[in-house]
């Protein structure tokens, strides 16, 4: 876009502008995207997606950055990736730093497809490029909410029919297809993968569609890796946070003692300990005991370990995250 054609329009605020502008080309990406057929969907959507973001990412940098910083010259101003950079480096009001690379990496990925593979109509790649546009959907308008308070949801006339006649594309089940393995924007998106894993960011780029269109899965990016390849030796190595659970259908997962220790860190007397130190005139009485038994049966913040885990009558032992302090805490203030 050419400075002198911005100034020339004389529009009253120019943030306010090319934040309508980026809910227009986001809009329009969906109604593209949701048509019944058209064959050209994925690289248009991705275009308009990306012009969206380029718009949307000018906006934020000229309302809470700086005017100066969205131009290149006194003629042009920066590219999407220029945008991105100025982010990358700059403390954010709304968002934080791994938001941003989340968002950053899904963005470069969209980009990546238009500029090399958007030519060749490779529609192997569809359920990939629908998984980056979905994920890039909720990182817009998460975007646009927390920056601009805008919900696009409450747009005028704003409707989309949620009906198919194929089932949605799961593209972490399509990148198990090995046929697949050796295309260049695919080795690409693995890489993109672990170095968020490596990072310790579990967000991933990708969305995942179940069988029912309420059934929504949130993909990590250890589920990525594990699913494309379980015996892999290249797997990354992460320590990432847990939910213990009960549920027979929840994923299992093996915890060494070096990782339990770092998730649940505090015995029973380090748990005390950490009481007394931020509660005044905390005792181990009958009140104690009672709150305690509530938070033993929360799973989310205790771990309990048999020393013989296939006996009813083994010892127990319980170990504490030090979310636990805070619980406890909060029913002595709320008492």
């Amino acid at each position: 876009m050419a400075r002198g054609e911005l100034r020339s329009k004389r529009k009253p605020n120019i943030s306010k502008s090319l934040t309508e502008s980026a809910i227009s080309a986001f809009l329009a990406m969906v109604e593209i995207h949701n048509k019944p057929k058209i064959e050209y969907r994925y690289p248009v959507s991705v275009i308009l997606m990306i012009n969206a973001w380029e718009l949307i990412l000018k906006s934020y940098i000229y309302k809470y950055i700086s005017h100066q910083k969205i131009w290149k010259d006194s003629t042009h101003s920066i590219t999407i990736c220029e945008s991105l950079n100025v982010l990358t480096i700059t403390k954010l009001k709304y968002f934080s730093k791994n938001e941003i690379i989340v968002l950053k990496k899904n963005i470069e990925s969209l980009e990546k497809y238009r500029n090399e593979f958007i030519h060749y109509n490779l529609g192997d790649l569809d359920p990939i490029i629908f998984g980056l546009l979905y994920k890039s959907t909720l990182l817009f308008t998460d975007f646009l909410a927390k920056a601009f308070k805008k919900d696009v949801g409450i747009t005028d006339n704003l409707i989309i029919m949620p009906i198919g006649l194929k089932l949605p594309y799961d593209p972490v089940s399509f990148l198990r297809n090995q046929a697949i393995a050796k295309n260049d924007f695919y080795t690409f998106l693995i890489k993109e993968t672990k170095e968020l894993l490596e990072n310790n960011i579990t967000d991933s780029i990708f969305i995942g569609l179940d069988v029912k269109y309420e059934s929504i899965k949130k993909i990590s990016n250890s589920d990525i890796i594990v699913g494309i390849d379980p015996a892999s030796s290249t797997k990354v190595e992460i320590i990432k946070k847990i939910r213990t659970t009960n549920d027979p259908n929840a994923q299992t997962v093996y915890i060494s003692d070096e990782n339990l220790l770092k998730e649940f860190p505090l015995s029973y007397k380090l748990l005390v300990k950490r009481i007394k130190e931020n509660f005044a005139g905390f005792k181990t009485n009958k009140y104690f005991y009672t709150i305690l038994k509530v938070i033993k049966s929360d799973g989310s913040l205790t771990y309990q370990r048999k020393f013989n885990p296939s006996s009813t009558k083994t010892s127990v032992t319980y170990f504490y995250k030090n979310e636990a302090v805070e619980a406890i805490i909060k029913h002595y203030e709320n008492r």
